[in-house]
């Protein structure tokens, strides 16, 4: 009832505007004032009080009104004002550490990502079991519709925010299956962003995810990927080889992204997308290891993307992979719980193995993060995460076994950290030679385009920087080498 009555409240409130409110509470306390006899004090705050009311009900919203920015809201209110020109592609060049333009000065981008919505289809909510839906979906309306596209670019760019981080999604691209594109969602970006261009607005593409995928507790990848590696999608949360909103339903905690890395289903998709050849070579899909499978249909759907967009002059170029995670490797010891993602239930990777094989354990519970709140069952339903005829992928190489008393026993703890008795450099050995598959993908389809490279959010290393720097020998590599 509470709630009911506070969500009342909050949309009333939301039908006035924020000096509108102030106005009421100060022609309140004008007549606090006159019913209390404090003599002269009490007549003088009541007229001062009652003017101010006056000012901001009547006065403030005429005052705003004449000014053009409260139309930039409405189609066409805007037409006519200087928007300041981004430079598009051909007119920057990189400078060390600064983008330049054609008479040499520094260029700082301003603009915002567009947008949140982008990470979910079309219609679908994340607060229940319709935000899981594979069957049917569309992205095309994400971040909103064509119709609406004037009226949004016309305000970003009249606010001086004429550089935007373009999200898009690999499901968005590739969700009806392997080889699938979706042109109708294409041709809504390429339309899209050839709007965006009318109004001086520069864009570079953005393929996001978070925490590999919808079913995983984030978004980015199609189901199909999941399946592929052996995954039974709907049962990952029941199974705790990952937490969802979606089946955990009100009243909704944190969204756990950081700690659903080292659940097994995130944790797994990581650790195959960049180092299956290594660490699950015996894992295929249609005669190729899993890796070069999975990243072959990645980076050929950004391309197909790229194919698409390579005349739009204000596309300045795409990012590799929004936060990309590196699951497993480098980890030294399976049995270790993260020292860093301490927020609800945190099980070692081992912890992980188990429960995703359908057995029941209590794992150590964070809340708020980082303090111990005891511990907690999970997957007291004895789910399999995996589909029937399926083993867990690092049960069938070697990593661990369940003997003859039915007990989990850790044959390779250190399995992650080493391969062929060297130990793995996690940047030189797998993320690197992902870069330069895309980028060579990229370059082909739309030559010229620049790359922003998002680098591996290691939550283990204490020395990771919020914007890695680059030596001028590996910019001009990765960034300006063909």
């Amino acid at each position: 009832m509470l709630g009911v009555i506070a969500r009342g409240i909050g949309w009333t409130l939301s039908r006035f505007h924020p000096e509108q409110i102030l106005a009421v509470l100060l022609a309140g306390t004008c007549c606090c004032f006159l019913a209390v006899d404090l003599g002269s004090f009490s007549w003088f705050a009541a007229l001062l009080t009652g003017f101010c009311s006056f000012l901001l009900w009547f006065v403030v919203p005429t005052f705003q009104e004449s000014y053009p920015k409260d139309g930039y809201g409405k189609k066409g209110r805007g037409k006519g004002l200087t928007c300041p020109h981004q430079p598009v592609r051909e007119e920057l060049r990189i400078d060390g550490e600064w983008l330049k333009d054609r008479a040499n000065r520094r260029v700082l981008l301003r603009g915002v990502n567009l947008g949140g919505s982008s990470k979910l289809p079309t219609g679908l909510r994340t607060n229940d079991l319709s935000g899981l839906k594979r069957e049917g979906i569309t992205f095309v309306g994400r971040p909103f519709p064509l119709e609406d596209a004037e009226e949004h670019f016309e305000r970003l760019s009249c606010w001086g925010l004429t550089f935007v981080r373009f999200l898009v999604t690999w499901e968005a691209i590739e969700h009806e299956g392997p080889g699938v594109y979706d042109r109708e969602y294409l041709l809504y970006i390429k339309n899209l962003i050839r709007k965006a261009g009318e109004y001086g607005i520069t864009v570079f593409v953005d393929p996001h995810q978070d925490v590999w995928s919808r079913w995983t507790g984030g978004d980015g990848a199609p189901a199909w990927t999941l399946e592929a590696a052996g995954f039974d999608v709907d049962r990952l949360h029941e199974s705790g080889a990952a937490f969802t909103h979606q089946h955990h339903g009100d009243p909704l905690p944190s969204m756990m992204w950081i700690p659903n890395h080292t659940r097994l289903a995130a944790g797994t998709m990581f650790t195959l997308f960049f180092g299956g050849r290594d660490f699950a070579p015996l894992l295929t899909v249609e005669g190729k290891n899993i890796q070069d499978w999975l990243q072959e249909h990645y980076v050929r759907a950004i391309a197909v993307l790229a194919e698409t967009l390579r005349d739009e002059p204000n596309v300045l170029g795409f990012d590799t992979l929004n936060e990309p995670n590196l699951g497993m490797i480098g980890w030294e010891d399976v049995r270790k719980r993260s020292a860093y993602l301490k927020h609800g239930w945190v099980a070692s990777w081992f912890e992980s193995f188990q429960l995703g094989e359908g057995r029941v354990l209590a794992v150590d519970y964070f809340y708020p993060s980082y303090v111990w709140n005891g511990k907690r069952i999970l997957n007291p339903g004895r789910v399999r995460a995996w589909k029937e005829g399926r083993q867990c992928v690092w049960r069938q190489h070697g990593v661990w076994e369940i003997d003859e008393r039915g007990e989990a026993v850790l044959l390779k703890p250190h399995y992650f950290q080493q391969v062929n008795g060297k130990q793995v450099d996690t940047m030189r050995d797998y993320f690197v030679p992902f870069l330069r598959r895309f980028v060579s993908s990229i370059r082909k389809s739309s030559p010229g385009s620049w790359i922003f490279i998002d680098r591996d959010t290691d939550f283990e290393d204490p020395t990771a920087e919020h914007c890695p720097v680059f030596s001028q020998e590996e910019e001009g590599e990765v960034l300006e080498g063909e």
